[in-house]
């Protein structure tokens, strides 16, 4: 089980980039052998609720990315 601080620092990060709409940030998180179920349900809760739109699952690890700046027509 991944300790509570480390899955809050992940979410302040991901508010942070989502809240700058920064595209070229990349969060990586690696998941050890400590990882639950729960961790795993969390961190991917926390991304869809945060409206995260882009993130990749390869072997274990994480990877989320910021949103594309909002464009505005005039």
């Amino acid at each position: 089980m991944i300790k509570q601080g480390k899955l809050n620092l992940i979410r302040r990060e991901v508010e942070r980039v989502t809240f700058t709409n920064n595209s070229r940030s990349v969060i990586k998180v690696e998941f050890g052998e400590e990882i639950t179920f729960g961790d795993v349900y969390y961190l991917l809760n926390t991304i869809q609720e945060l409206g995260v739109k882009r993130y990749a699952w390869f072997s274990n690890e994480l990877y989320i990315f910021g949103n594309e700046p909002p464009t505005y027509e005039q």
